[in-house]
């Protein structure tokens, strides 16, 4: 059985830099967001921040949060991504000043298929799995992934990556929307 069908996914680890990553992802969204009037830009400072992890799916992660923070912030916003490293760990946020996330539905926000209850997820529509798979890949990783939001000013998703994963060793989490 391959990895689709048993469910199995694995971390396939290279030494990656995550401010490369960061500005990947913002290449990759700078056209949507422009479209949109929102200022998109990444927050890394000079270092590079090396760290063994499976670098397509930490960009995955983060194109995930991008995407969400720019259809939830309003013309004339602002999404950042800011890296910063952490005793133990790199610190991965990602910032925008847009609607934000009533406080009841904020525990919830990384279940998959659930979204937030107002006029607003109609309006913007999706799924409901982004934010799900982002911490599914986050945890993969041995990490953790929260989010903090004040209605009307916005969100800050950050996760957590551990520094000091042994370097080959292949990580495995159970999902069943995760290769």
């Amino acid at each position: 059985m391959d990895n689709y069908q048993t469910g199995a996914a694995r971390v396939r680890s290279q030494h990656v830099s995550l401010a490369k990553i960061a500005k990947d992802v913002i290449v990759t969204f700078q056209d949507e967001a422009n479209s949109r009037n929102i200022t998109l830009k990444a927050d890394v400072g000079d270092s590079d921040y090396y760290l063994d992890a499976d670098g397509v799916k930490i960009s995955i992660v983060l194109s995930n949060l991008i995407k969400n923070a720019i259809q939830f912030t309003d013309s004339g916003g602002h999404v950042t991504i800011g890296v910063d490293e952490v005793p133990g760990h790199m610190k991965i946020s990602v910032m925008d000043d847009g609607v934000g996330i009533p406080a009841k539905d904020l525990p919830r926000v990384f279940e998959r298929f659930f979204q937030v209850d107002t006029h607003l997820t109609r309006r913007f529509g999706g799924m409901g799995l982004g934010l799900a798979v982002a911490k599914a890949m986050v945890e993969l990783h041995g990490g953790r992934i929260w989010a903090e939001s004040e209605e009307g000013k916005g969100s800050t998703f950050t996760f957590l990556l551990p520094t000091d994963q042994p370097s080959g060793q292949p990580g495995h989490f159970s999902s069943p929307f995760i290769e």
